[in-house]
């Protein structure tokens, strides 16, 4: 099975060119490119994929059966990037996964007409490795998925507002092969902690990697432009149901109760989804026997 049968003709049509990337890279500016090189480096050490793409063990076992377990990468993996996504942080970090998964045919999918503009989620997939990228409408994206799933398996993540996640979900899910779905809310709502003789948060950065959200920051000793301003205990502030949370390190052990995602310092430009990884683009399975005589 090749690219070109996965890919169908119309698709390929509303591809994004090179000159697009080009521009999106250049005008995010090196210490912007610095940090969703950071995220990249992060994320593949935490989650390495493996070199093989299919994987097969044997074992006999003392109580009377035998198992086998096999592994394989899916034949596509699908990106969503919904039309109000401008963070290039969170594109991608649910896109690189896809990425090195190891599926035969890996693409995005930018919805709206916006899609080619060259911006940070333009910028991070051409650092991340996202080579393919096309501009489609829902239905589009719902159309070419449904290709997809005629033509093998697959798993999708979707990334943008509530109704192009139930739109792109539904036409996934109603296909015969019942690609893997992922759905991602975008985050809109953070916090940032300062305690005593903390040091200085990078606000700037975290206004970047996430425009358009709401940056409430709690006791800071000034003002910080762009974000709101904020005073309360830690139990106020962990009551105020964030996305995310930026707080020190002594902290972490509090994550679950806080957020359930936090940042420490040096760590405002980047971003994780968690339950997105490599192994979300194989499928595994196992069957059971009794022993050979």
């Amino acid at each position: 099975m090749t690219d070109v049968q996965m890919v169908p003709d119309w698709l390929e049509e509303r591809r994004v060119d090179d000159a697009n990337f080009a521009s999106a890279y250049d005008g995010q500016g090196g210490e912007r490119r610095a940090w969703m090189k950071k995220l990249i480096a992060q994320q593949y050490a935490m989650d390495a994929p493996s070199a093989q793409t299919r994987a097969t063990s044997r074992a006999a076992w003392r109580s009377g059966f035998t198992s086998v377990k096999g592994t394989c990468a899916l034949d596509f993996a699908v990106v969503v990037l919904g039309a109000d996504v401008q963070s290039g942080p969170q594109a991608v970090a649910a896109a690189l996964p896809a990425v090195v998964s190891g599926a035969r045919t890996v693409l995005a999918l930018r919805l709206g007409e916006g899609g080619a503009d060259a911006d940070a989620v333009l910028a991070g997939m051409e650092l991340c490795g996202m080579e393919n990228v096309f501009v489609v409408s829902v239905d589009e994206a719902c159309c070419a998925i449904a290709h997809l799933n005629a033509a093998g398996r697959g798993a999708v993540i979707v990334l943008g507002n509530r109704d192009e996640r139930a739109a792109v979900c539904g036409a996934a899910q109603g296909e015969a092969r019942c690609a893997q779905v992922l759905t991602l809310p975008q985050a809109t709502r953070l916090g940032v902690w300062y305690s005593e003789n903390a040091a200085e948060w990078d606000t700037e950065t975290i206004l970047w990697a996430h425009p358009g959200a709401r940056v409430d920051v709690w006791n800071a000793p000034q003002a910080q432009a762009g974000c709101d301003a904020r005073t309360g205990t830690r139990e106020e502030f962990a009551a105020a149901g964030y996305d995310a949370v930026y707080v020190p390190e002594s902290l972490f052990a509090d994550v679950a109760e806080l957020a359930g995602r936090a940042f420490g310092s040096g760590q405002e430009g980047v971003w994780s989804w968690p339950g997105v990884a490599c192994d979300f683009f194989s499928v595994s399975g196992l069957a059971l026997g009794g022993l050979s005589a």
